[in-house]
């Protein structure tokens, strides 16, 4: 089962490349032409169109039951865990569908305060510890003991 990236934005790929190659298990990046990089060549990518949503569509139309789908696209982790697909984020947090709807509200109610100017912040730059946790959860995840991705408070990193 591959691992599928959303990979423009993705902070860990190296930490994806590096560890996958360790465990044989293939990587599939998926990749917008206005985000290609050196990083890319050699390695398996999808590349598509800047058109919003390309990327996502495209790892869709990759992705079976079982595989996992890195990425912090709420939407697409949606989807992934729709076709019985695993979803972790960059900072190693394990989607779930219990969590889904909740996340989908906040997102949407976060975009709706932007519109009417709220400044709603974004993401803080990440650090050590949350690159270790997800390092931590894609290990796991590929050494085969999350038979499934449970949402609990150990899937979290520690503040």
């Amino acid at each position: 089962m591959p691992i599928l990236v959303d990979a423009d934005a993705c902070p860990v790929k190296e930490a994806i490349d590096s560890t996958a190659r360790a465990y044989g298990i293939e990587v599939i990046y998926v990749v917008s032409i206005a985000h290609w990089s050196d990083f890319y060549e050699g390695k398996e990518t999808l590349r598509v169109d800047s058109e919003p949503e390309a990327a996502d569509m495209r790892l869709m139309q990759y992705l079976k039951p079982g595989d996992l789908v890195i990425t912090d696209d709420l939407g697409l982790a949606a989807l992934a865990l729709g076709k019985k697909a695993h979803a972790l984020s960059f900072r190693g947090r394990i989607f779930s569908a219990d969590e889904m709807d909740r996340l989908l509200l906040e997102r949407y109610l976060k975009a709706k305060a932007r519109r009417i100017g709220q400044y709603t912040g974004g993401p803080a730059k990440m650090n050590t510890d949350e690159q270790n946790h997800f390092l931590r959860q894609l290990t796991a995840w590929l050494q085969g003991q999350l038979s499934s991705f449970p949402a609990d408070k150990e899937s979290e990193p520690a503040d």
